[in-house]
């Protein structure tokens, strides 16, 4: 079987395309493979480590923050008439993260000053302190 001139050249050019990537695989040294590898454990242990990222309790909290501040911003659209669809909407546009939006502009600065003055250590301290006051009560009870 016999192909066109046109059919064979693109074979030609697409043999030397993909061949190039074959001879990269053969002829890559020892430390080209280790780095291979380590790459992709890397991205093995980075995937399963997002997993929990989104189940952090900083995670939910930041969650929960954008949940009441969009549902406000979607009141006040719809006290101006939109409907609850649209107001949806608008806000999702204005609030996503890339948005150039002046709103968006505004959560970004929030979310920072928030995170940036959070102090964990308190926040155990004072988990800590209602948990002595919990343990008091429950020994005191005869």
């Amino acid at each position: 079987m016999t192909f066109s001139r046109e059919i064979r050249d693109k074979m030609v050019q697409f043999a030397k395309e993909q061949s190039q990537y074959y001879l990269d695989e053969a002829e890559m040294t020892y430390l080209e493979r280790l780095r291979r590898k380590t790459g992709q454990a890397r991205n093995r242990i980075a995937a399963k480590l997002a997993k929990f990222k989104g189940r952090s309790a900083m995670a939910q909290e930041a969650q929960n923050d954008l949940i009441l501040y969009m549902s406000d911003y979607m009141k006040d659209l719809m006290e101006k008439g939109l409907s609850e669809e649209e107001a949806f909407e608008r806000a999702k546009e204005e609030l996503a993260y890339r948005s150039e939006s002046a709103r968006s502009a505004d959560l970004h600065e929030r979310f920072a000053r928030y995170y940036e003055n959070r102090d964990p250590a308190l926040e155990e301290a004072i988990g800590l302190f209602y948990a002595g006051f919990l343990f008091f009560g429950v020994s005191s009870v005869p």
